[in-house]
């Protein structure tokens, strides 16, 4: 049997595989050397050439971390300072608030007081308490007036208007 050419005409047994090179066979040392030194300078101007880049896109990238930081920090401050200013707020509106009960309970006065078959009855200056802020100094006073204790007991409470009848103001517990 006689072989028959592969269909396109070539034969594949033949085939040689490696590589083709345009350079000669034979290169020598110096031919080497300077090649790589080609190779060097050129990875060597590559480098000086784009550090400066790089070196500014770091230092850049640093800066704009850096200042994200203090922004996130200033702003921390910023809220624990609002949030002190507005406590500090708030406890001062509650000691003027406090100031201003103090000085209205005080300015109470107790002008008259007697004992009814109902209990006791007291004619108080209120002027901008309430009875019930005022509630333990009527209590104390009406007691001096009285010269008796009131522990306990029920008093009527009616509010002094100079000339005027005096009106009721409700009754507190002493």
């Amino acid at each position: 049997m006689e072989s028959q050419p592969p269909p396109g005409g070539r034969d594949w047994d033949n085939i040689r595989f490696g590589s083709r090179s345009n350079r000669p066979a034979e290169e020598s040392a110096e031919d080497r050397a300077q090649s790589r030194f080609v190779i060097g300078i050129a990875i060597f101007l590559t480098v000086a050439l784009a550090y400066p880049w790089y070196s500014y896109w770091v230092s850049a990238r640093i800066t704009a971390y850096g200042l994200q930081v203090m922004a996130e920090q200033l702003g921390q401050e910023l809220k624990q300072s609002e949030s002190e200013a507005r406590r500090q707020r708030v406890a001062s509106t509650q000691a003027q608030a406090a100031a201003e009960n103090r000085r209205q309970v005080a300015a109470v006065r107790v002008v008259g007081a007697t004992r009814t078959r109902n209990g006791p009855v007291v004619i108080v200056r209120l002027g901008d308490a309430t009875t019930g802020e005022a509630r333990g100094r009527i209590c104390v006073q009406a007691e001096a007036l009285l010269k008796e204790s009131l522990d306990g007991e029920s008093v009527r409470v009616q509010m002094h208007r100079g000339n005027q009848p005096a009106l009721d103001a409700g009754r507190i517990r002493c």
